[in-house]
């Protein structure tokens, strides 16, 4: 038996994916815990792991610069990432390194310093492949991207780039902090010094990412293990009832982010052939407003009930949702907000199962056209149940499952000779 510590900051895509890895190990006998922000300690709770709150951190619910194309890197590093740092180390700090298997996501920087400072086991879970560094894999990203075509030069520039960016913003904090543990200044740290040097797990499969043969050497591919948070919840009664096809806008949890995609999902849908389900989200009064007849709005419904009903889903391009309709072979339209949702939405498109709508002078009537013929696309319908079986997330969750437990067998035994050949001695 393990004892399992996850680590997880960031959105509900980040920490719904280690919840479902939690309940996993939590299943096969281990015994897990996972730390996040306090927004998510409800949801966690409510998912039977033992909860640990990060304190002083505020998160970034309902901030709604957390997408704005050139703001949205202080937010995140002001709200989210550098308040972590200390507050994670000494999470991990009163753990016994000897006993405890730590798992985290790229931006979870204290546990990157408690694995140099304490000897820690950690493995770094990636979310989106957006999160590894590839010239061979160009990401497509908010604002400006580098083509994949460019010259290797300008691909490599592009990134070096980045990758100062990111060092002037979180540098200086983290390596004041680290120099109080007796630990040397680091840089690169948004692509390189994150990553575990033993262990990286892509939680997305090859066949939606193949690999590129830059991605680190610990690499290996785990799949989607999104956990949906409602899975005892019900379908209203409403939805049950036979009639038009049924088209769900939802947002994850971008909160106050999203509010003019609900508008336009509003505007897209009102006295069209089919039913709009819109899902706000916590935090919500969406529900309270006077909507047109054929559209509904709800706070939440378990999109693992609503999508076998449904027949498209138009969404902001979250790993968490991508992969719960690529599970029930729903076609995808992808209205990216930012961050990794662009190269997310490309990537729908070169599978086949989707297409992606960005910005537009009026982006109402571009949804309410994309979503038309996608409902009578039946190429794109055909090509989702090629791909649903593909995306058996209980199996993901298996192989990630599989994968820490030989790498703690793996630990266990180089130990158990270091040991013994020092005995020896």
């Amino acid at each position: 038996m393990m004892k399992v510590m996850l680590v997880v900051i960031g959105t509900a895509g980040d920490v719904f994916p280690f919840i479902g890895i939690g309940r996993a190990l939590q299943s096969r006998g281990h015994d897990v815990q996972l730390a996040s922000t306090a927004d998510y300690a409800a949801t966690v709770q409510r998912s039977g792991l033992p909860f640990h709150e990060l304190q002083d951190v505020p998160g970034i619910r309902n901030v709604p610069d957390f997408y704005h194309p050139t703001r949205s890197m202080q937010v995140l590093a002001e709200r989210l990432l550098l308040p972590a740092v200390e507050p994670v180390y000494k999470l991990l700090a009163r753990l016994d390194a000897r006993e405890w298997v730590v798992i985290t996501t790229p931006p979870c920087y204290g546990a990157r310093i408690a694995q140099e400072r304490l000897g820690i086991r950690l493995t770094t879970c990636a979310i989106s492949p957006f999160a590894l560094r590839s010239v061979d894999l160009m990401p497509v990203t908010p604002g400006i991207s580098c083509p994949p075509w460019a010259p290797i030069i300008f691909r490599r520039a592009f990134f070096a780039f980045i990758s100062r960016l990111w060092d002037r913003v979180l540098g200086p904090q983290i390596n004041k902090y680290r120099m109080t543990l007796g630990l040397r200044r680091v840089k690169d740290i948004w692509y390189e010094w994150c990553l575990s040097p033993d262990r990286i797990i892509g939680l997305f499969p090859e066949w939606f990412v193949p690999r590129p043969p830059d991605w680190p050497g610990q690499f290996v591919y785990g799949g989607f293990t999104v956990f949906d948070q409602g899975v005892s919840g019900e379908v209203p009664a409403e939805l049950r009832r036979p009639g038009e096809p049924m088209v769900i806008f939802a947002a994850g949890s971008a909160g106050r982010a999203a509010a003019a995609f609900f508008r336009d999902a509003v505007s897209a849908s009102e006295g069209q052939p089919w039913r709009a389900v819109i899902l706000t989200g916590e935090d919500s009064n969406w529900t309270n407003r006077a909507l047109p007849a054929n559209v509904h709005c709800y706070n939440y419904v378990p999109l693992s009930q609503l999508l076998p009903r449904s027949a498209v889903i138009v969404h902001h391009g979250g790993f968490g949702t991508i992969s719960v309709a690529l599970g029930a072979a729903v076609p995808q339209i992808v209205v990216p907000f930012g961050h990794d949702q662009f190269d997310n939405a490309v990537r729908i498109e070169q599978l086949g199962v989707g297409l992606q709508v960005l910005k537009a002078k009026d982006k109402a009537a571009l949804l309410r056209s994309a979503i038309a013929n996608m409902l009578e696309e039946s190429t794109v319908h055909a090509r989702c149940r090629e791909v649903a079986p593909k995306a058996d997330i209980n199996e993901s969750l298996r192989r990630v499952c599989e994968q820490i437990e030989s790498d703690y067998a793996a630990q266990l035994m180089r130990r158990n000779k270091h040991l013994t050949a020092t005995a020896n001695r």
